[in-house]
């Protein structure tokens, strides 16, 4: 058994606890009542001899935590091959360790949901996309073919007409900050910005590269 299965193993055991004294603060148990806390004991038991949960939900590993050694190497190497700037590489290692604690914080309950282990394979894709060294379908874009993705896609990203017109001000906005870096020699850092701009843009629009 894993040690996030045991957790909620025991979250739901002491949840158990809790409604046997609610339904024996009368002193008396309803026939009802023993059936409902015999089926949940039950299952409780089902869960301890197999080692795990049948509900659909993903394995209950802190896999981003797992590999934050491997992210890192990768960003050093990306650093030494100077296609990242040491600042560009101090800042993904801290989004990294902060990334964590967003699964830390998914796994308090000791289970990890389909959409949160989706937010965090989106977000995780982002930070990918921001190291470099991760070929999508083998193409690199350029910035204004990943614009005109964007573009496309909002219209059918199922977001709210709020989050749209959000988007489309912030969509905009890189448009032109794509259009002025294009006319210049941006630097580096420049186009660290850009790239975190559009990663944002592509993650809140549903846009998987």
């Amino acid at each position: 058994m894993s040690q996030q299965t045991a957790v909620r193993l025991k979250s739901d055991y002491a949840e158990l606890v809790q409604l046997e004294n609610r339904y024996g603060a009368d002193r008396r148990f309803t026939s009802t009542e023993r059936s409902d806390l015999a089926d949940r004991y039950g299952a409780l038991t089902q869960v301890l001899s197999v080692g795990a949960y049948e509900d659909g939900q993903t394995a209950q590993t802190a896999e981003i935590a797992d590999g934050r050694a491997e992210f890192e190497r990768r960003v050093d190497a990306g650093v030494s091959a100077r296609r990242l700037s040491r600042t560009q590489g101090t800042r993904l290692k801290s989004d990294y360790a902060a990334l964590i604690r967003v699964e830390d914080g998914y796994l308090r309950d000791g289970v990890i949901s389909a959409s949160e282990r989706s937010d965090l394979d989106a977000r995780l894709d982002a930070l990918d996309v921001r190291v470099g060294d991760t070929s999508y379908g083998g193409v690199t874009q350029t910035p204004r073919a990943r614009l005109d993705a964007i573009g496309r896609a909002l219209p059918s990203s199922g977001l709210s007409s709020a989050a749209q017109a959000q988007l489309r001000v912030e969509y905009e906005d890189v448009s032109h900050l794509e259009a002025a870096y294009a006319q210049l020699n941006a630097s580096p850092q420049d186009q660290a910005y850009l790239e975190q701009r559009l990663t944002d843009l592509e993650t809140r629009t549903r846009i998987r590269r």
